[in-house]
């Protein structure tokens, strides 16, 4: 039965892939699809995944399942500068389109810039992709607000395919995207999915230490770079994170459930625009909980004030909303 949420949610798919792929936590077809069913019976519609994601293998996972009604988005990464030169580009999204089959792409993301690369040059190709029936939208993720202009304005002015989604960092202790992005996004009509609602995990209540736990996002020894990066990110968070536990405690909330009711009621999520929540739970009880959280209702005033308090505290500590 489809559940009712004011801000809709997306299945992210980061932790998807192949047996021994590098950052993957569920491998199973079965799970996969255990997890899928639930999310479309919930109301679910859309499913988020990358062509980096656990060695260019979440793609092929999800290639495996039956996602019913749901639309599949995908973002190509620039490795390196060129990456998103129109050839390579190109070959990014066909690669894309096989890993994927029979699934199609709904939106192509650029999952960040690939500034080595003139932007036009980029818009033109999109529009050829799209001409071709490879991509259905074009979004922008992790790009500053005056590329978002300059890529807008490039297409309009070219008849090319606009950019029509944003993906971007969003939670209850980073709100970044508030003060420059949303407005630009407004004026341009173009929808906001915000992902790592739980901050790169330390919302999750279990991590708090940042350890290199075995096969999470700070461990090195599965994840690399990104272990580093996520550390990097949130581990100056962490001590405030530790008092917010204990304080929330005391009115009988977890963190991860502060984090969803916070973005569901409390955020400058904008559901009538066509904003969304990304949530990556790649277990069936993960995804279960994650769910009735976000059924629940708004925070009592005390513990909103704790987080609002958290979060003007923290404010200089936090990386751009780009994540650059």
């Amino acid at each position: 039965m489809a559940k009712t949420f004011k801000v809709p949610l997306i299945l992210g798919t980061g932790s998807f892939g192949l047996e021994g792929a590098p950052g993957a936590r569920l491998t199973s077809k079965t799970e996969g699809q255990e997890v899928v069913d639930l999310f479309v019976k919930a109301g679910g519609k859309t499913i988020d995944t990358a062509k980096l994601y656990c060695g260019e293998t979440s793609q092929k996972l999800l290639a495996q399942l039956d996602v019913k009604d749901a639309l599949i988005d995908t973002k190509i990464w620039p490795l390196e500068p060129g990456a998103h030169s129109p050839e390579n580009l190109r070959a990014a999204v066909e690669a894309c389109v096989e890993a994927l089959a029979p699934h199609k792409i709904n939106v192509l993301y650029l999952h960040a810039p690939d500034r080595s690369v003139p932007f036009a040059d980029i818009a033109r190709e999109i529009n050829e992709l799209h001409k071709r029936g490879l991509i259905r939208e074009f979004g922008l993720s992790n790009f500053y607000a005056w590329e978002v202009a300059e890529f807008y304005y490039i297409a309009d002015k070219n008849g090319w395919l606009r950019p029509t989604v944003y993906q971007g960092v969003y939670s209850v202790l980073e709100r970044q995207v508030e003060a420059e992005l949303f407005p630009a996004l407004k004026k341009f009509g173009i929808r906001f999915y915000g992902y790592s609602p739980l901050a790169g995990s330390i919302l999750a209540g279990k991590d708090l230490g940042v350890a290199a736990k075995d096969g999470s996002r700070f461990d090195p020894s599965s994840s690399g770079w990104i272990a580093q990066y996520y550390t990097g990110r949130y581990g100056v968070l962490v001590p405030g994170v530790q008092e917010l536990r204990d304080e929330v405690a005391k009115h009988g909330l977890s963190l991860p459930q502060v984090a969803f009711r916070w973005l569901q009621h409390h955020s400058q999520f904008d559901a009538s625009r066509g904003d969304g929540i990304i949530i990556g739970s790649y277990t069936l009880e993960r995804l279960k909980q994650t769910l009735e959280w976000s059924e629940e209702g708004p925070l009592p005033a005390e513990v909103l004030k704790l987080v609002d308090d958290l979060y003007a505290k923290n404010k200089g500590l936090l990386w751009h909303y780009s994540g650059m």
